[in-house]
């Protein structure tokens, strides 16, 4: 069965996958996308420097590798897969992670869904663990400015067989409209802004989508499993630690519009955290200062840019103008 949204007025599809030393989950990625009922105009896989064997999966598998010579990040790694299929005039992205295995029917009913309503700027389905259990179906902004994946950790069921309007949606396996990213673009022409290098690049494209009046929707109908997080007792590297408090940081500078209760509660939050990463994990804590300091000044500049191009409200808890009605 192929896509059935036909015909020459069809959308053009990209698909991009961001690998780093991948090589335990990219051939069933791979295969999971060979498999898949939507015609796919254009693959690509953007390689931030794998040292092990993650680039012969991909080229044995016929799929082009576009190969950094270090690992520029994910959010950077996947700005060239953007520039390349807005080059190539495609109207519509998916974003892989190398650790997703889709249904087969995944990318037709997630662009279905996306063509639907003019206004949606992407769709993402619904994304289990291995264990069956939830992994996200959309993202929320939830207390203290913090957005999560909906229903992480919990069982699948009736609750998450309802498709509607989500505040955001998470990265992993989303499919994104092309005219929305180019609307949302950044200052510099990025889509996902690359001082994010890992973690929170997805919440803060979707935060800046909101602001511009674009709409995020969940589509339980399209099924995907996620690796990330299954594992219970495991714990994220330092790196990676650091990153995730800084670009929570980074956020609540650009996107909190003025000063308020709430604002000073997640500030308060934040401050709590911090003491005890430092206390705790000091290595971390030494890390965070430096990636706040380093993006300090560049941060403010962009709450600045986006606050010209946008406005001031507040986007906190609103759900963008996409209904499907």
């Amino acid at each position: 069965m192929r896509m059935r949204i036909e015909g020459p007025g069809r959308p053009l599809v990209q698909v991009q996958i961001v690998t780093y030393n991948s090589e335990s989950h990219i051939g069933r990625c791979l295969q999971s996308l060979a498999k898949q009922t939507a015609v796919i105009d254009r693959v690509l896989v953007i390689d931030n420097a794998s040292t092990d064997g993650t680039t012969a999966i991909v080229r044995a598998a016929n799929v082009p590798v576009l190969q950094m010579e270090r690992n520029v990040g994910y959010a950077a790694g996947h700005n060239q897969g953007f520039r390349r299929a807005i080059e190539h005039g495609m109207d519509v992205v998916v974003t892989l992670n190398p650790d997703v295995e889709l249904d087969p029917q995944y990318i037709e009913i997630a662009v279905e869904s996306l063509w639907k309503d003019p206004r949606c700027g992407a769709v993402t389905g619904k994304l289990i663990r291995p264990d069956g259990l939830i992994d996200s179906a959309g993202l929320e902004m939830q207390a203290f400015y913090h957005v999560r994946d909906r229903g992480a950790g919990q069982p699948d069921g009736d609750r998450w067989a309802c498709p509607g309007p989500v505040w955001g949606i998470c990265g992993a396996a989303a499919v994104y409209r092309v005219q929305m990213l180019r609307d949302i673009a950044l200052a510099n022409g990025d889509i996902f802004d690359e001082s994010f290098f890992i973690y929170k690049e997805d919440v803060e494209l979707c935060w800046r989508a909101t602001r511009a009046g674009w709409g995020f929707w969940y589509e339980p109908r399209a099924v995907a499993v996620h690796v990330r997080g299954w594992r219970r007792g495991s714990r994220v590297s330092e790196v990676a630690a650091a990153h995730s408090f800084a670009n929570q940081i980074a956020l609540l500078i650009r996107h909190v519009p003025n000063v308020s209760l709430g604002l000073l509660s997640a500030v308060f939050v934040e401050l709590t955290r911090y003491v005890w990463l430092a206390i705790t994990r000091p290595r971390i804590g030494a890390r965070t200062t430096r990636f706040i300091a380093k993006q300090w000044k560049y941060h403010w500049r962009v709450r600045r840019e986006l606050g010209d191009k946008y406005g001031w409200w507040n986007a906190a808890g609103r759900l963008g103008r996409c209904s499907h009605v």
